[in-house]
């Protein structure tokens, strides 16, 4: 007979995930979500407007309008998030995600940046964090935007 104090946190093979009610999900995004997208990225406080912006006009070159198409959170890096939370709460067919790990959100498979996956009805892209393609643009760089800009092509054009 195992006791309470003999469970190991080791016991599973994948962290267990807090999921946060569905009142703090709903209060963190933005959007109508008319196309059943949702985009998820890590916030940062000194250009979050700016970020957004870029956001935008990525979303524009797919013909993608973000606050009428789209639903967007925005998490910090500490966040407790969990996709089967997100999933439970908001109807989506595509999860975009950036700079998120997905063994963060509790997805248990393997997947390299830019890759569309499919899995349960859903079309998964795990990205570089939007910061980064963000600071590559404007040093000139093109190398993680078009990464993005052909695997959203691809999926919306």
């Amino acid at each position: 007979m195992i006791k309470n104090n003999d469970l190991d946190a080791t016991f599973f093979d994948f962290d267990i995930i807090n999921v946060p009610d569905s009142s703090q999900l709903t209060a963190r995004t933005i959007g109508k979500n008319e196309k059943g997208i949702f985009i998820l990225f890590q916030d940062n406080q000194d250009n979050r407007e700016e970020l957004a912006l870029f956001l935008e006009k990525i979303l524009a070159a797919v013909q993608l309008n973000a606050q009428k198409d789209t639903l967007i959170m925005e998490i910090t890096a500490a966040a407790a998030i969990s996709f089967i939370g997100l999933r439970q709460r908001f109807n989506f067919r595509y999860f975009i995600c950036f700079g998120i790990n997905p063994k963060q959100l509790g997805v248990q498979f393997e997947t390299k940046p830019y890759q569309a996956i499919r899995h349960d009805g859903i079309t998964f892209i795990f990205a570089d964090d939007l910061q980064k393609i963000y600071e590559e643009r404007q040093q000139g760089g093109k190398q993680m935007s078009g990464e993005l800009w052909r695997v959203l092509k691809t999926m919306f054009l």
